[in-house]
């Protein structure tokens, strides 16, 4: 079981890297926007953007302490369900998506977190079970 909670934690500290490029791609354009638009940046843009930032140092982080066996994965597998709950809630009250990229969007993320969420309750396991040190 220890190969399958590494793969796991390779899995997310690689597509934690990924996302910290979609990021930053999101910010620049933001910025961009902003100038071009002569404008500042809407808050839900700002909320948005904690939020991905939130998750591209929470994802590589918690993927890092599960390649590692430690313990200290389920505290941020854990902390990062929240976070992606409160944000996806938040989202579908102030943050309706405007147009079929937008809905395909919200439903990857969707994805994600419920994939998160199975992924937590491995980590909360393997921390029960003591395979995390």
């Amino acid at each position: 079981m220890e190969w399958v909670a590494r793969a796991l934690g390779l899995f997310y500290v690689l597509g934690g890297l990924f996302a910290l490029r979609a990021a930053r791609m999101n910010s620049l354009l933001d910025k961009a926007l902003s100038a071009i638009e002569l404008k500042p940046v809407p808050a839900v843009e700002k909320v948005r953007a904690a939020g991905l930032w939130t998750s591209v140092i929470l994802t590589p982080a918690s993927g890092l302490a599960l390649l590692l066996l430690s313990r200290w994965a389920a505290w941020l597998f854990v902390l990062n369900l929240v976070l992606q709950a409160a944000y996806l809630v938040w989202a579908s009250i102030w943050l309706k998506p405007e147009d079929a990229l937008e809905e395909k969007g919200r439903r990857q993320t969707i994805n994600a977190a419920l994939s998160w969420t199975f992924a937590t309750a491995a980590v909360l396991w393997w921390t029960w079970t003591g395979l995390l040190k």
